[in-house]
């Protein structure tokens, strides 16, 4: 059988200091958490904890869906890193996600959504390069396509904002829910290591004798 190291439900919400602190925390902590590369799996994972925390209390969306990172979007049957679906089963919104952006990825990303007839892309990265040139891109492909590119922090932070103290509990503990339902268990040691760092005051005071 499957043998649990540790509960991350458990951890992400006991072990921490009250959620209010994620408020003015989550740029460090997203800074220090996606600043490993990933393949892309840390980024996605947090979008998609994201917006099932957001959907969850708004319901925009009929529903929110993922799968492994490492795992192409054709093979696993679906249109875009995140989906987001409407009533009908339609992609409402894709969402792209990766550790670096560059020209040829965006151009990619964009072709791919286009091929597959997605009416609205949302490209986030942790890093991105040639903005002029992805800019470009965005124009060009503004009949087809509405596309927005932006920093996947900036995208998180300002989203969290929005957030009232439970939601962003239940956003920290989403997160560590993901990383264990896809087998990410080094990631998910790391997220909740990340979290006690910054928020347990404990591990933020001096050692004091």
């Amino acid at each position: 059988g499957k043998v649990k190291v540790f509960n991350p439900t458990i951890t992400a919400r006991k072990n921490l200091s009250p959620p209010p602190l994620l408020g003015q925390h989550t740029k460090e902590i997203l800074k220090e958490f996606l600043s490993e590369r990933s393949l892309g799996a840390r980024p996605q994972v947090i979008v998609y904890s994201l917006l099932q925390t957001l959907n969850a209390k708004t319901r925009c969306f009929a529903d929110v869906r993922s799968g492994k990172a490492t795992v192409p979007d054709k093979s696993a049957g679906r249109l875009a890193d995140i989906e987001c679906l409407n009533g009908t089963g339609r992609v409402k919104v894709g969402f792209a996600i990766t550790d670096s952006l560059r020209k040829v990825k965006a151009e990619e990303e964009i072709k791919k959504a286009i091929d597959r007839q997605l009416n609205k892309l949302i490209i986030l990265a942790h890093e991105i390069r040639d903005e002029a040139e992805i800019r470009r891109l965005v124009e060009k492909a503004r009949d087809k396509l509405d596309v927005v590119v932006e920093n996947v922090i900036n995208f998180v932070e300002f989203i969290t904002t929005l957030f009232d103290d439970r939601l962003r509990e239940e956003f920290i503990v989403e997160v560590a829910k993901n990383f264990e339902r896809f087998g990410y268990m080094d990631h998910l040691k790391d997220w909740i290591s990340i979290l006690k760092k910054h928020l347990s005051p404990d591990e933020d005071m001096p050692a004091s004798q």
